[in-house]
């Protein structure tokens, strides 16, 4: 029981420490870019929310549901073939997604499209390790590397913002780098 309530005062601190680094972080990006701007990342950033579980294509819901009945041998043999069945059906998926953004993302920057798409790709890897820390009870781990990554985060964007003037790019850019 004690082990429950202190993973979550972790999780819990860790989580609002990460939901206010991103709201100290908001006027400093909005003061930057345009309300335009602003606009087209909100864009960029749904897509990114929409390609991320087609992409994933519920294989992190099969480790839940399969990770619990093997031994460790089997479990790292599982996580190999779900990443392998990633690779083999999100790449050629997200790579279609390029291809057709002429049809229906026509005034989209190319970079921000890409940047979005390799962000939605590489999100399931960072699920996935969330996913696998959470299940082996390293909360402490799990947290730390995740206010690292905000860290990283706001770091990159702050800087990229104000010293190379590439706008919502600079958002984009720095999230990527940090997964």
């Amino acid at each position: 029981m004690v082990h429950v309530i202190k993973d979550f005062c972790i999780y819990a601190g860790g989580s609002i420490l990460l939901r206010g680094m991103s709201a100290l972080l908001a006027p400093f990006i909005l003061h930057v870019i345009s309300p335009t701007d602003y606009g087209t990342l909100a864009l960029i950033t749904s897509l990114i929310a929409l390609l991320t579980p087609v992409a994933g294509l519920g294989l992190r819901q099969v480790l839940s549901i399969e990770y619990f009945h093997h031994d460790a041998s089997g479990r790292a043999q599982l996580i190999q073939i779900i990443i392998q069945i990633y690779l083999v059906c999100a790449l050629p998926l997200l790579l279609m997604v390029c291809l057709l953004q002429t049809c229906w993302l026509t005034p989209c920057n190319p970079l921000l499209l890409g940047c979005g798409i390799a962000i939605a790709f590489l999100h399931f890897f960072v699920e996935l390790l969330y996913q696998l820390l959470r299940y082996e009870q390293r909360s402490i781990l799990l947290i730390t590397i995740q206010l690292g990554s905000a860290l990283i985060t706001a770091c990159c964007t702050l800087a990229f913002l104000y010293q190379t003037q590439l706008g919502i790019a600079s958002i984009l850019l720095a999230q990527l780098i940090t997964l």
